[in-house]
């Protein structure tokens, strides 16, 4: 964990129930209308899984600090968040 996340306290919203969902890097607080955690953990670990399996084949996408050009089959969570469009 980075540090206390000190505005996580800013939404006073009675009527939503809070979780937590941590996996690895991922830390997320979720307020919904209904304990949702459960789905919420499925999709996490769906789409950490997805750049996880690109970055065992690409491992420069983990470690780069600029953009770089996607392989041509690369998923598309790899081709928005860190990869460079402009060939799309």
């Amino acid at each position: 964990m980075l540090g206390p996340r000190s505005y996580r306290h800013w939404v006073k919203e009675s009527n939503l129930v809070p979780f937590n969902v941590v996996i690895k890097e991922t830390d997320l607080l979720i307020y919904a209308s209904s304990n949702l955690k459960r789905k919420a953990q499925k999709l996490v670990l769906k789409y950490r899984t997805i750049p996880e399996g690109y970055i065992e084949k690409h491992p420069d996408f983990l470690t780069s600090l600029k953009p770089l050009p996607a392989a041509e089959k690369a998923p598309l969570i790899v081709k928005v968040k860190g990869y460079d469009r402009s060939n799309d």
